[in-house]
């Protein structure tokens, strides 16, 4: 019977110590407390009730928001996110994070956004501007992309990828002849390194200069056979040409390739056209 007895008072008395939050601030204290514990779960029970009794609370939004991206659920984590960002502007975490997840959710300009308010607050602003031309070029705005990457160049100078990258926007903006100076003061600056003339080669073809792109390129696997970007830009000027030798030509480079180069699109749809034009069944 005395044992009964103690078991029963053991029972209420952690009952008691166990108790559910009842008032605004105990919801808040016990759902941000749970995710410090990393109980994303149990940590969005107490804060969303706590939102949905105070919807304008910067804790709770900031933590119910962590709470869902912490467990991989970026919607959600997002909406709470850009709420904050609406009822607080300017907020500096909020924006961090909200950064990243517009990132792995591939929104855009929610991601411009967020890097702009960083800049505005103070964050160095070279240390986005990589991020903000790859993230111009996603929305199409290629001159911006452009500007960036110019930027870039012009803060590393002895960098010769940030040339090829140049270049490579340039092109995106419809100035091949730009592209193809960027790559020439690259070359003289540089000497005439693998990537510059693959790239080279691929920005004379798009300017239709197929000969002087087959010159290089061809030169290009002649030196170094498993230069597999060389011998798949041959291939590409090879099969923009009318001549149905070259044609052909494209087609073997295309078989060779397709093994090696396993997940390149361009040459399983690269052989359909050319399988056509060639009337190979």
């Amino acid at each position: 019977m005395y044992k009964r007895l103690l078991v029963i008072v053991l029972f209420l008395l952690v009952a008691g110590c166990t108790s559910e939050p009842k008032t605004d601030e105990e919801f808040i204290v016990t759902g941000t407390e749970a995710f410090t514990k990393q109980e994303f779960s149990k940590a969005r029970d107490y804060l969303g009730t706590a939102v949905s009794r105070k919807p304008s609370d910067r804790q709770v939004l900031f933590y119910l928001g962590l709470s869902y991206s912490r467990d991989y659920l970026y919607d959600s984590a997002y909406y709470y996110l850009q709420r904050l960002n609406l009822l607080y502007p300017k907020d500096i975490e909020a924006n961090r994070e909200i950064y990243n997840l517009a990132i792995e959710l591939k929104e855009w300009e929610g991601a411009m956004d967020a890097l702009s308010t960083l800049i505005e607050a103070g964050d160095e602003p070279s240390q986005y501007w990589d991020e903000l031309s790859e993230l111009n070029k996603r929305v199409g705005r290629y001159e911006n992309a452009f500007t960036f990457k110019k930027l870039l160049l012009e803060k590393e100078p002895e960098n010769p990828t940030r040339y090829l990258e140049l270049a490579n926007v340039a092109a995106l903006i419809d100035s091949v002849d730009l592209a193809l100076d960027i790559i020439e003061r690259a070359t003289e600056k540089f000497g005439e390194r693998q990537e510059l003339l693959v790239n080279k080669g691929l920005y004379l073809a798009v300017a239709q200069r197929f000969t002087e792109s087959e010159s290089i390129l061809r030169k290009l696997v002649l030196d170094d056979s498993t230069f597999i970007p060389a011998r798949l830009n041959l291939a590409h000027t090879l099969a923009s040409q009318k001549d149905i030798a070259k044609k052909r030509e494209a087609y073997n480079l295309y078989l060779q390739l397709e093994p090696i180069a396993t997940g390149n699109l361009s040459i399983d749809s690269m052989l359909v056209v050319l399988k056509d034009e060639l009337s190979i069944k």
